[in-house]
């Protein structure tokens, strides 16, 4: 298995898939204790079905870190409506990871300068350091394989309550991007 200079992979996952490599939908990074970003495009997110996030260690059977899989509780999504694609979703868990973040404190005041600049709202987090380079390269493949089973299982959020369809609205307001997010509700 990759060894990644961060901790933890955090891959969003099918809830009936047979192992974390097929299951895969998209990767993530954890921001806070208790909440996930994921790049765009979010749409094939939440074409998948129903999904939990898988947090895991990439350091292998040596490391004392658990595998995790959690619901998330809800979801919103930041970007620009000149680049849908380039939006971020943001998932809160339905409690707080063991992991500690991946990346640098965000303040709201650099993010708005950096989107912009940037029209791809993930690139503007890994310019800032908030999220680690690269994810949206990574090998679900190569890096899942080799995943333990999950020591700790929390589905606090009910199978009804699961966050399943986007309703879609992006906004244009660089000064104030960061209070810009489009909430995502059950069909």
């Amino acid at each position: 298995m990759t060894v990644l200079p961060y901790e933890p992979i955090v891959s969003l996952q099918r809830l009936a898939a047979a192992d974390p490599a097929s299951g895969h939908i998209a990767w993530g990074a954890l921001v806070a204790p208790d909440r996930v970003v994921v790049p765009g495009p979010i749409g094939p997110v939440f074409e998948a079905g129903p999904f939990d996030i898988l947090l895991a260690s990439t350091l292998g059977s040596n490391s004392a870190a658990s595998t995790e899989r959690i619901r998330p509780r809800s979801a919103g999504a930041v970007g620009k409506s000149t680049n849908p694609n380039g939006a971020v979703l943001g998932l809160q868990l339905s409690q707080s990871s063991q992991y500690a973040p991946s990346g640098e404190p965000l303040e709201k005041r650099d993010l708005a300068a950096a989107i912009h600049e940037e029209d791809d709202i993930w690139t503007a987090l890994e310019a800032l350091g908030a999220v680690p380079p690269s994810i949206r390269d990574l090998s679900p493949r190569e890096l899942l394989e080799a995943v333990p089973p999950p020591t700790q299982m929390v589905r606090a959020v009910s199978p009804d309550e699961a966050i399943d369809t986007p309703e879609m609205e992006l906004f244009d307001a660089p000064d104030d991007v960061a209070l810009n997010v489009c909430r995502y509700f059950r069909c």
